[in-house]
């Protein structure tokens, strides 16, 4: 590989990034740590008491005045997909590589 990763898509292609550009890699591993969670789908309701609201689930309405009600329920937790979850490495894991860059 020539040059700074276009993609970050396993754990050696951040190491490596690491080494190329530290400060470009720790921006990008803060980015990816501060999109990790949120919310998202977990289910479509018929109405918006079928579904539970605490502090990890709410229901929204996503319908409008044409539509009419659409009612979901939403977990919050790490979002599917997520890239650190995808490449095999753990919030505490990228948060140590930010913390080896910011101690060089």
């Amino acid at each position: 590989m020539k040059g700074y990763p276009k993609h970050l898509n396993t754990i050696d292609d951040v190491l490596n990034s690491k080494k190329i550009d530290p400060q470009r890699t720790k921006e990008v591993l803060r980015a990816v740590i501060d999109g990790h969670e949120g919310w998202y789908v977990t289910a479509p309701l018929s109405v918006e008491a079928d579904g539970i609201t605490n502090d990890v689930y709410r229901v929204i309405n996503q319908g409008d005045e044409e539509r009419g009600e659409d009612w979901y329920q939403q977990h919050w937790g790490p979002l599917p997909g997520n890239m650190l979850n995808r490449i095999g490495l753990s919030v505490t894991e990228a948060e140590k590589i930010i913390t080896e860059i910011e101690n060089v």
